[in-house]
C-alpha cells in the first residue's frame, strides 16, 4: 500500500486485536489508519536508530497522539464558541427587533388614542351645536307664533331680540332661555323664561 507521502509500505496482515486498536487510535486522533501505521513505523525506526527502548517509543507515540487529540479538541472548542457567539448575536438582534416593534406599536396606539379623543370632542361639539341650534330655532318659532320679535329676559330684565340669538342663552346674563311668554296685559312685556337659578343665599 502507499502512504500519504507517496512512499510504498508493505501490506501486513495484523492480528484482530492490533488492527482494532490501530483503527480506534486513528479515529481518536482524526487521522487515516494507514497514516497512523506509517507514523508508528517511522517512530519505531527512529527509536531503533537512537537505541531507544519500547517504553520510550510508546511514550513518544502517545505524546504525538495526545497532540493530535488536543488539536481536535481545540478545533471543536473554537467551533462551539463561534456557534455560541453567533446564537448570542442572533438573540440580541431578535431582542432589539422585538423592542423596536413594541415601541412602534405603542406610538401607533398613542396616536390612535389622540385621534379618537379628537373625534370624540368633534362629535360632542357637533351634538352641542346641533342641540343649541334646535333650541334657538324653537325659541324663534315660539316668538313667531306669539308675534313677538323682542322679549325681556326673565333672569336679568334686559331686552333680547329673538332674531339676533345665536344660542339658547341670554346675551346679557348667560341664563339658559327655555321659552317665549307673551305679554299678559297692555302694560306687560313679552318674557323669555329661563331655567330656575339657585338663589345667592343658598349654600
Amino acid at each position: 500500500m502507499a502512504s500519504e507521502s507517496g512512499e510504498e509500505v508493505a501490506a501486513v496482515a495484523l492480528p484482530r486485536e492490533l488492527s482494532e486498536w490501530l483503527e480506534a487510535e486513528a479515529e481518536t486522533a482524526g487521522v487515516d489508519r494507514d497514516a497512523l501505521a506509517v507514523e508508528l513505523l517511522a517512530a519505531y525506526r527512529a527509536a531503533a536508530l537512537e537505541g531507544e527502548d519500547g517504553e520510550g517509543l510508546l511514550g513518544r507515540t502517545d505524546a504525538r497522539l495526545d497532540e493530535k487529540i488536543d488539536e481536535r479538541i481545540d478545533e471543536a472548542t473554537a467551533a462551539l464558541e463561534d456557534g455560541l457567539n453567533q446564537l448570542e448575536r442572533e438573540h440580541e438582534r431578535a431582542r432589539r427587533t422585538r423592542s423596536e416593534a413594541a415601541a412602534e406599536q405603542d406610538e401607533r396606539l398613542t396616536a390612535l388614542e389622540k385621534r379618537l379623543e379628537t373625534v370624540a370632542w368633534i362629535v360632542h361639539d357637533f351634538q352641542q351645536r346641533a342641540s343649541s341650534d334646535d333650541d334657538v330655532d324653537r325659541l324663534k318659532e315660539a316668538g313667531a307664533r306669539a308675534d313677538v320679535e323682542r322679549a325681556v329676559c326673565e333672569g336679568c330684565g334686559e331686552g333680547v331680540a329673538l332674531a339676533l340669538l345665536t344660542g339658547p342663552r341670554c346675551p346679557h346674563c348667560e341664563a339658559t332661555l327655555t321659552d317665549v311668554k307673551p305679554a299678559s296685559g297692555w302694560f306687560d312685556k313679552p318674557t323669555l323664561t329661563v331655567t330656575s337659578q339657585p338663589s345667592g343665599d343658598e349654600t
